[in-house]
């Protein structure tokens, strides 16, 4: 079994985070906000505390403007890309 985490780095290290995001909220974001994102996620998922960004480093602007570019919508529904890999 993969985690979520593993299986969204897994995408992401395939250049392919368009791939795993619903369909119904794609057209709302912007690639460069999903991928600054999931790199901030990356970087909190590290092994060690040591190698983990502080709070005070995570870019909250660029996680705000994400969420801000979905935060109208009301439902998100698993891919069938995201059911085949789980």
């Amino acid at each position: 079994m993969v985690s979520l985490a593993e299986w969204g780095v897994k995408w992401q290290n395939r250049g392919q985070l368009e791939q795993i995001v619903d369909t119904e909220i794609a057209g709302s974001l912007r690639p460069e906000s999903l991928w600054k994102f999931c790199e901030t996620i990356e970087k909190c998922l590290a092994d060690t505390g040591v190698e983990r960004p502080s709070v005070q480093n995570i870019n909250s602007k660029s996680i705000t403007e994400l969420v801000s570019q979905v935060q109208n919508i009301n439902t998100v529904k698993i891919s069938p890309r995201m059911e085949a890999d789980i």
